[in-house]
This record gives C-alpha cells, structure tokens and sequence, in this order.
C-alpha cells in the first residue's frame, strides 16, 4: 500500500495507476508511488459507478493529451445527479463493491459484471425492505393518532386491557316517578331541548404524594347519585339529557388534568353538542344553575366552599366549565403540557381571551359549589415541571402554541369505554406522547429550569 495512505486508516482505496491495483478509491486525491501517478476514490463517500471513475480518470490524465498540459479541476458528480439518484448512491454504500484482484480497471466486462451483480443485489434489498418499511411508517402513523376503541390499541396495551379491574360501579339512583328505563335512551327518546351534555369528568385515585389524587374513589362514589339528582331538579333525565364521562388515566406517569379533560370530550363528543369540564370535588348547590346548552362559555364554579364561596382570582376558569363542542374545538381544548399539578386552567383562561374575546360567569349566588373533602398536598408549585409550565404559560399568555397544543396533538388509546348504566360512562386512558415525567423534577432532554 502506498505511503500516504498510512494516515488515513479508516478509509480503505482503491488505486488507479498502469498495471497496479488496490482495493479502494478516494476522490480527487493524486498520490505518487514511484514513477506513477495514481488517482483514488473514497468508498464510504462513493458517489459513482465503476464506469463513471474510469472515466474521471481518463479524464483527470488527459489521456492521449501531451504530459505537460494543464489538467482542469473534477466536479463532483453528485452536482450532475437528482436527489433520487443521490439515494440510491447513498444506499449502495452500504454494499460492498470489492474489485477481485487482478481484475483491473481496464477490463471493461469484469467492471460491468461487478457493478450488474452489486446493483442487482441492492434493488433485490429494496424489494425485501419495501414492506417492513411500510408496516413501520403504519406503526408511526398510528401512534401519532389517538385510538377510542380498546380494540383498535396497539397489540402491546392488549395484555394491560385485559388487566383491567372492573368499571366503576357508583349507587345509581332510583328513577324519577312514571319515568321508564326505556325514557332514558336518547335515540328512542330524544331530548326535549335539542341539546345534550357531557359532564367529563378527569379522574385518577392516587396514592402518590405527586398528585391531589388521593380518596378520589370516594368523592366519584359521592358525584355521581348526586349529579344525577340534582340535574333530575332541572328536568334533564340521565341518559336522555346528560351523560357523566370519567375519563380515568393509567398509573405509572404524573397526572395530566388537561390532557385528560382533551381525551374525555373526544370520547363523548359524537354523543353530546356541550359539555361540562367538571372535577370530581364539585358539587353545585343552586339549582338556578341549571347545565343548559351555553351560547358562550361559562364558569360556572365561581363560588366554591374551598375558597370560602368566593372567586380565588380574576382570570380563574377551573372547577367546572361549561362550553359547546364548537367553541371548545376553537380553542383546541386544552393544553397538553401540563403534569402534575395545576396552570392548564390559566391556559385555558388565555385560550379563551385570544379566540373568543369573552365568556361568562356565573353569579357567586348562583355559581356555589360545595368541595368534597380529600387530602391536599402542598407546595406543587414549587417544583421544576411546575417552573417549567410557567414559562409555557407565559408564551401562551403571548398567543403561542395554541394552534398546535391541544385537541389536535393528543395522544391517547381507550383502554376501556364502558356504559355503567344510563347517564354513567367509565373510560379509561393511556397516554402516548413522546415524553411523560413521571416525578414532579422531571424535565424533557436538554431543558434546563
């Protein structure tokens, strides 16, 4: 081997000069080696056929020229190329074109013989890898969507589906009087007003000291018979009118309220044309308040014994919001970069600033809810992901992310969608983006707080 090629080990070559031959190229590389000149082509970056670097060589030399001629500098000949053809090149680096010894370059058969065979081999690997391929961009597609049949999720959540404890089964209440089972299904009996409501409610009993989730179990068992009865009052008959939705996420990752609330309207919203963003610990207490259709968005929880039945803040929109399907899609739902606890409320409250100008409360005399007694952890605010949410927050303070974090970026596949009974769904949710903390320091690769 030549000596100036001792320096560059981790290329092999092949070296053209009269009657020797080695087995590796270089480009544009001219080297001595005693009284020949020679011309070398670099294999990992080959960009040409055998054919092409004899010519190139022939070229380079001035073959037939007089010796002292001035030689012009090579193109490359990826520069002559389409982007198809720079593909197939590309792939064909990673077979390899070993000429036999003795072969030489200037035997014209054994170089097309070589180039037919190697080419031969690489579209014969195309054609195998064409259907994996496929299957593979399948998979990806199918991952960026969100799945609402259990039996449409990903082969690897079938076994956690069949792991399921059973549904929910919260008291139902007896039925009002002269009203039948058969006075609660909707497409026998549609409802009266022309409208129908989704209560969604997010949900996770957890025993984790990252989350408020603890005794939620309790307060479900308590929201429903209630809901039920007190939306009874107003006329609305479970099943016909309403329907409670708890949309209950997995174990293994922080919660995610807003997330949660996205995937609990997509799976009631075929159903219903509003619903009532409502947590699990509200319970109102005027039937003035009456869960009719809204023609703006209204908060409704203005007034809740956990603040002493007056608003918190100014811009607070969480507790229960009621909203119609098209203007909750305006918006985009809500965020979904909110874990652990806390702040996708104040998204929400910007969201509706910037598309719909306005929406409506309801009078503290009207809009009082009782909370319902569970544990509360302290100091969630204090965390890096909650720093984190911040800085999110304030972007969308300024109109950012709204178009593309939201409805129209979950991830999710339904486990479970089972109707309890009329006017009670149980779901459950497992969540599938790209990164889900799992502690309240957690943060995304590379970000720093």
């Amino acid at each position: 081997m030549p000596p100036a090629y001792a320096s560059r080990p981790h290329f092999q070559y092949f070296a053209l000069w009269s009657g020797h031959t080695y087995n590796s190229l270089t480009v544009n590389d001219q080297v001595s080696y005693g009284n020949h000149d020679s011309y070398a082509i670099n294999i990992p970056s080959f960009t040409a056929t055998l054919r092409d670097v004899v010519s190139a060589f022939v070229r380079r030399h001035n073959i037939g020229a007089t010796a002292t001629q001035t030689r012009e500098p090579l193109s490359p000949v990826t520069s002559r190329q389409s982007e198809q053809q720079q593909q197939q090149q590309q792939q064909r680096q990673s077979i390899d074109f070993d000429v036999p010894a003795g072969a030489g370059v200037g035997r014209k058969g054994d170089t097309a013989r070589i180039v037919a065979e190697k080419t031969g081999q690489l579209e014969q690997q195309q054609q195998q890898q064409q259907p994996q391929q496929q299957h593979e961009k399948e998979e990806r597609k199918s991952e960026t969507l969100y799945t609402l049949d259990p039996s449409e999720a990903p082969s690897w959540l079938q076994p956690k589906i069949a792991s399921l404890p059973p549904p929910f089964r919260p008291p139902n209440p007896p039925l009002p009087p002269g009203v039948t089972e058969a006075d609660l299904d909707p497409k026998r009996n549609p409802p009266p007003s022309g409208h129908r409501l989704a209560i969604v409610v997010p949900f996770r009993d957890s025993k984790s000291a990252t989350s408020q989730g603890k005794n939620r179990t309790a307060n479900l068992y308590e929201f429903v018979p209630y809901m039920i009865r007190f939306l009874e009052q107003t006329g609305k008959l479970r099943g016909r009118d309403f329907e409670i939705v708890v949309a209950e996420q997995t174990e293994g990752k922080l919660f995610n309220r807003g997330a949660l609330l996205n995937a609990g309207y997509l799976i009631a919203r075929n159903d219903c044309d509003y619903v009532s963003l409502h947590d699990v610990d509200q319970l109102p207490e005027n039937p003035q308040n009456t869960y009719d259709f809204p023609e703006r968005p209204t908060h409704q929880c203005s007034a809740s014994s956990q603040f002493n039945y007056r608003p918190a803040y100014s811009t607070m929109v969480g507790g229960v919001l009621l909203v119609s399907n098209k203007h909750f899609e305006m918006l985009n739902g809500f965020s979904n970069f909110y874990w652990g606890w806390g702040q996708e409320d104040d998204d929400l409250y910007y969201r509706l600033e910037r598309r719909l100008r306005n929406f409506d409360r309801l009078p503290p005399s009207i809009g009082r809810y009782r909370a319902s007694p569970h544990p509360r952890v302290k100091d969630l605010d204090v965390t890096p992901l909650f720093r984190l949410g911040r800085k999110h927050l304030k972007e969308t303070m300024r109109g950012e992310h709204i178009d593309t974090d939201g409805l129209n970026s979950i991830r999710f596949h339904v486990l479970r969608n089972t109707l309890v009974f009329p006017g009670f769904r149980h779901a459950t949710v497992e969540f599938a983006f790209d990164w889900m903390p799992e502690k309240l320091d957690d943060l995304p690769p590379g970000v720093q707080i």
